[in-house]
């Protein structure tokens, strides 16, 4: 594979390494806190966020094993309870360590837990990069995987979206319990400098999605991963030469505790970095009678959307009776991109369709409804025409009908109550003409045409609720064979 050239490849975007706490290289906010966090947010930066352990077994955002380099207090994080962690307020603005500038400041911002800073991220859009700090060089160690299974339980109980989420770590066994506690989440493996070459190798042969080396690393490392299918996303950048030097190797992302820097000596806009906010815009169309599309109970429903921002996703799509409100949603397909699927109903029964819409970034579209009736259908395959339309009960569907061919001239008619009646013939090339009348109007309507199906020929308009009578003639030209249906207009569809 050949990697592009430097200047056609796209700028990365930017992930705000613990919260990109020295925009501009000012020290502004304490690392890993929610003032940063909501900078990074409303920037449009990726928040790169580092998770630890409390003696009570609370997930809580720190980088270190101990409280010593950003807070007053001294210690392991795992030797106290969340209580006592949250007494331990940030006294630094930076990261002390990075080579940037820090300050310090009177302590005033607690160290967040994990479930605070994903519920903001959840309200806000915004995407995560999570590292879980469980690492053989850290005097809290799990070889095991209950550290990251305590990490992955927040995380699912968050309820943040999949695609505004990404995991990362040093150590590998993090990274299976992740996938296995989060099926589908993207997973990047974390490598120090000594480590990177060996990096891509080993994360497409776990499944991982991202390589994350220690800066730097040559466009031929970059190209290397891309071959394997894996996104690259270096860190900790923080020099002007870095930038552009990483947007000349190709990355797909990077990580730096200056953010603001990186993105205007990449030429990011505010645009460009925002997260997609953007609903997608769904659309159904269904038969109004599962009789207008085929000869029986089974039938299409057609599905589509549009997205402006990361594009669609996946197309959810439920159904129930429609005059029972009172029973639950279910599911027809859970998730497809199918442009249609098929439905069978039963005879006798209305249905109530909802669709929705998923982009990659988990936004929803509103809810769209279409509505079918399918009709009982009695037809014996020893009448040409069949026998008609059987009586039904149930409200939307068909209630009366009309049970002969009419000869030329031949007319008949069919009391009916309801405010709606409409009428149902096999079309044929050799089909006739008929006169329709109801409700003090009339209709000619022609039988001529495809006859795969029985169609809705004619539909009343509004009527007053009450009893009707419809009049049918057979004007000639052809064989007329006629059903006719009787129903009471439903309440609106929801949303329209």
């Amino acid at each position: 594979m050949v990697a592009a050239p430097a200047a056609t490849a796209a700028p990365p975007p930017i992930h705000a390494h613990r919260g990109g706490s020295v925009p501009d290289g000012v020290p502004t906010y304490p690392e890993n806190t929610m003032p940063a966090f909501r900078n990074a947010s409303r920037s449009g930066y990726v928040l790169e966020m580092d998770v630890k352990l409390t003696r009570d077994r609370v997930p809580v955002v720190i980088h270190d094993a101990t409280l010593d380099r950003t807070t007053p207090c001294s210690g392991e994080v795992a030797a106290r309870t969340l209580a006592q962690v949250r007494g331990c307020r940030a006294d630094v603005l930076g990261s002390p360590g990075n080579g940037l500038p820090t300050r310090a400041v009177a302590a005033r911002e607690p160290i967040p837990t994990l479930a605070e800073a994903l519920a903001f991220a959840k309200r806000e859009g915004a995407f995560v990069n999570l590292e879980i700090k469980n690492q053989p060089t850290d005097p809290d160690f799990d070889p095991g995987t209950g550290f990251a299974d305590t990490v992955m339980a927040a995380v699912s109980t968050s309820g943040l979206p999949r695609g505004q989420l990404m995991v990362q770590s040093f150590w590998p066994p993090n990274l299976t319990a992740a996938k296995a506690r989060l099926p589908g989440v993207e997973t990047s493996l974390l490598t120090l400098s000594q480590a990177n070459d060996g990096g891509p190798a080993f994360a497409s042969a776990a499944g991982h999605e991202w390589v994350s080396p220690a800066w730097p690393v040559s466009p031929g490392y970059v190209a290397g991963a891309k071959a394997r299918g894996l996104k690259v996303v270096p860190y900790t950048l923080n020099e002007v030469a870095e930038f552009r030097a990483s947007r000349a190797a190709g990355v797909d992302a990077l990580i730096t505790d200056d953010p603001a820097l990186a993105a205007r000596t990449l030429g990011l806009s505010r645009r460009q970095l925002a997260p997609d906010t953007l609903k997608p815009v769904a659309r159904i169309r269904a038969p109004r009678y599962a009789s207008d599309t085929g000869r029986g109970a089974r039938f299409r429903i057609r599905l589509a959307a549009t997205d402006r921002g990361s594009g669609v996703a996946g197309l959810r799509l439920q159904y129930r009776r429609s005059t029972n409100v009172a029973t639950r949603w279910r599911p027809v397909v859970r998730e497809t991109q199918a442009p249609s699927v098929f439905f069978r109903g039963k005879p006798g029964q209305t249905y109530l369709f909802r669709l929705r819409a998923r982009d990659r970034l988990s936004n929803f579209s509103p809810y769209v409804y279409a509505r079918t009736s399918v009709p009982l259908d009695d037809r014996s395959p020893r009448l040409r025409f069949g026998a008609g339309w059987a009586r039904t009960l149930e409200r939307l569907a068909w209630k009366g009908t009309l049970r002969r061919a009419l000869r030329p001239g031949a007319a008949m008619t069919m009391r009916f109550r309801g405010d709606r009646v409409a009428v149902i013939a096999p079309r044929s090339l050799a089909g006739g003409r008929m006169r329709v009348r109801v409700g003090g109007r009339s209709r000619v309507v022609s039988l001529r045409g495809d006859a795969v199906a029985r169609r809705v020929v004619f539909r009343s308009r509004l009527l007053r609720p009450g009893v009707h009578r419809i009049w049918v003639r057979a004007l000639g030209g052809g064989p007329v064979a006629v059903d006719a249906v009787a129903f009471q207009q439903g309440p609106d569809l929801p949303g329209r």
